[in-house]
């Protein structure tokens, strides 16, 4: 019960509009949009993400990874 007073009490921010800051730029963003933000920054910090993630491709977290992706892709 205590939860669901709290999470009556948001904010306009939580519940619409709301600015951020992003590498020293101002967005501004809406809730309930449709589609990602896909584009060349995206996938360059991807790429980073793996490479720390994935030391080499022949360790354990390589294979879970492969496996995990998989298995989502077979789920949909």
């Amino acid at each position: 019960m205590a939860i669901a007073v709290l999470l009556w009490g948001s904010t306009k921010a939580d519940r619409g509009e709301a600015t951020r800051k992003l590498d020293g730029k101002t967005i501004k963003t809406k809730r309930g949009t449709k589609g990602g933000n896909v584009d060349a920054e995206f996938i360059k910090r991807i790429k980073n993400l793996i490479k720390i993630v994935v030391p080499s491709w022949s360790c354990k977290e390589a294979k879970y990874l492969l496996l995990l992706t998989l298995m989502l892709a077979l789920r949909t």
